[in-house]
């Protein structure tokens, strides 16, 4: 049995995804095609499902409310999951709670998103895990142009009892940002903004600009992130030396043990770069009063 479910991340592309599976007719219109070639290259939905980072923007939980009221007038289901009530977690937690425990970063040096990694695909194939059997089609929205980043990121185990397959129906349709944005256009009626963590580390200068004016209690969170990751790299770093520098059988330094003090080797939250130096979040405020960044143009 093949259960194909959207992960719906409420921004432009995977919300463009279920606006055209809950209006597959007007969808093959717009488009252009029939409807049997839409669904051969975009199979039905059977499931929706939000994975809930606790980091998202208010505009995106305004559109998450909106889909799940859709998509329950349709008789689609719906499911929000967060790693705060997955089930089999010795700690429960949302993202912004991981990093303020452990005083990281989303990108450390070699390591992936961790939004992306242990807060929605790991958390999704748990779900997927305790809830269906057989073959899995996780519906990811990635546009026509975006080749590079077709990758479903989640955690494999031995004992995973289904398979799980990522697929990308905006490519099989060729649809890039502009045809997502004329799909939410015809097939949407709430406003969509790009989904992403509010403190996304690759947020551009007008982005950083947009957060620190209409977003002032999320960007001292910024700020919060940011100092407790400073305070941590240099005692976690110190720890590790006054150890005697051991390592696992990894080469990683051993828990609660960093091998570097990043903070101190430049890294910041923002991967953005001004005159090839990472800013910090106050450096980024400071940048913004001296009116050096520009607010970001819709």
């Amino acid at each position: 049995m093949t259960t194909t479910i959207l992960s719906l991340g409420g921004g432009v592309d995977s919300t463009a995804l279920l606006a055209i599976d809950l209006h597959r007719d007007e969808a093959a219109d717009l488009l252009g095609m029939d409807r049997a070639d839409l669904d051969r290259l975009y199979p039905k939905l059977d499931q929706v499902v939000f994975s809930d980072t606790g980091a998202e923007f208010d505009e995106t939980y305004d559109n998450i409310a909106l889909a799940r009221k859709k998509c329950m007038a349709a008789g689609l289901p719906f499911t929000i999951v967060s790693k705060k009530t997955s089930s089999g977690r010795s700690i429960k937690e949302d993202l912004p709670e991981f990093l303020n425990r452990l005083g990281c970063l989303p990108t450390m040096p070699g390591q992936s998103h961790l939004c992306s990694v242990k807060f929605k695909g790991e958390v999704m194939t748990r779900w997927a895990e305790d809830t269906f059997t057989g073959e899995i089609q996780f519906v990811i929205g990635i546009e026509a142009n975006e080749g590079r980043r077709t990758r479903f990121k989640m955690k494999k185990k031995k004992n995973t009892k289904n398979t799980y397959t990522p697929i990308y129906p905006l490519i099989a349709l060729d649809l890039d940002r502009a045809k997502c944005e004329m799909v939410l256009r015809h097939l949407w009626d709430g406003a969509v903004r790009k989904s992403s963590c509010f403190f996304c580390p690759y947020m551009q200068e007008g982005e950083i600009a947009e957060l620190i004016n209409e977003n002032p209690e999320k960007w001292d969170a910024v700020k919060a992130i940011e100092e407790n990751f400073r305070q941590t790299s240099i005692v976690k770093h110190q720890k590790w030396i006054d150890a005697g520098k051991p390592t696992r059988s990894d080469g990683k330094a051993p828990e609660g043990m960093w091998s570097r003090d990043s903070y101190a080797e430049g890294k910041r939250l923002f991967a953005k770069t001004i005159g090839g130096k990472q800013l910090s979040a106050v450096e980024w405020e400071a940048r913004l009063k001296k009116g050096q960044l520009q607010l970001f143009a819709a």
